[in-house]
Order: C-alpha cells, then sequence, then structure tokens
C-alpha cells in the first residue's frame, strides 16, 4: 500500500517537474531524454551477450565505478544508466570503445522500469549509490537480482532516510 502511495506522488510530483526538467536539457538531447526517461530505447547490443545493467547517478559514480565497468564489458554488455547530462556524458566518452551502453535512468514508475528491463534483459541490476528508487528496486528484483554495491550514508543522509523509514518496509 505504501508504495502505491509512493508511486502516485511520484507521478504527481513528476508531473510538474517533467516539462522544467525537459527544457533545462540541451536541446539536442531534450528527446531523447524524455525517450529514455519513459522506457523507450533504440538503443541495442551489437552482440547477443548477456547484459548486466549498472546504475550510476552522476560524473563521480562513473569514475568511481569505470574499472568495475571494463571489467564487466570484458564479459558482458554493459547498460550504464545515469541520472545527470554530465554523468551521461562522461559515460558515453569513457566506454565509447566498450560494449556499453548509456541511458539516462528512467522515471521510477513500475512502467518506465518493465520497458526498460524487457527492452535490454539484463541478468543483473548493480546500484552505485544509495540514491535508492523504489519502483526500480521492487520491479527488478521480481525478475532479477539486484545489487548495492557502492552504499555509504552520511549522517544527514541517514537522519534524512529515517524520517521516511516507513517507506522501506517490505511492500
Amino acid at each position: 500500500m505504501l508504495r502505491v502511495f509512493y508511486t502516485l506522488l511520484y507521478h504527481t510530483v513528476m508531473s510538474f517537474l517533467m516539462p522544467r526538467e525537459f527544457f533545462k536539457r540541451p536541446s539536442d538531447r531534450r528527446f531523447l531524454w524524455l525517450r529514455h526517461k519513459l522506457g523507450h530505447f533504440k538503443e541495442t547490443f551489437p552482440s547477443l551477450r548477456k547484459c548486466i545493467w549498472i546504475h550510476a547517478v552522476s560524473v563521480g559514480e562513473v569514475m568511481a565505478i569505470s574499472t568495475l565497468i571494463k571489467i564487466f564489458a570484458e564479459d558482458y554488455n554493459v547498460l550504464l544508466s545515469t541520472i545527470t547530462d554530465t554523468g551521461f556524458e562522461v559515460a558515453k566518452s569513457r566506454f565509447k570503445d566498450l560494449p556499453v551502453r548509456v541511458i539516462y535512468l528512467p522515471l521510477d514508475c513500475p512502467f518506465a522500469i518493465k520497458r526498460t528491463l524487457k527492452h535490454f534483459q539484463p541478468k543483473a541490476l548493480l546500484i552505485a549509490e544509495t540514491e535508492l528508487w523504489p519502483n526500480l528496486i521492487v520491479e527488478t528484483s521480481k525478475k532479477i537480482p539486484v545489487f548495492l554495491i557502492n552504499g555509504r550514508l552520511t549522517e544527514k543522509s541517514f537522519k534524512n532516510y529515517k524520517k521516511f523509514k516507513f517507506f522501506s518496509r517490505k511492500c
């Protein structure tokens, strides 16, 4: 029930924020960003190798897990999601010669997450940040394993998460 409330609240807030977020993107990237946020992708992988999804919020996380991405890219296609434009650009540039597809993280809505899973068919999701998205975790964990690989909380973040601990109870 709490996840339903969260999802409704998220949809409501995002309906107001999406236009601002859309227009703050560089004009040549706006529709790519919007497609990714809604779970619509043109990107595919050149080979039929299994796919691993890694989520890195921004530049810092992309840089922190670069070695891990390169190791995975030896045996897997890597789907790398980011939230920020700079994280997206750094990831595209850094892994351009590897089997890595960089996308913007879809909205934390079940429909967008399910579309992403269906399109790329990853075998696992590795989250490289403690920016946790409830629907991403719940919907993905129904199909594949989910791992938090680089999580840390500052004292301030811990206090903020505690204020909303009722959302983190089992849904």
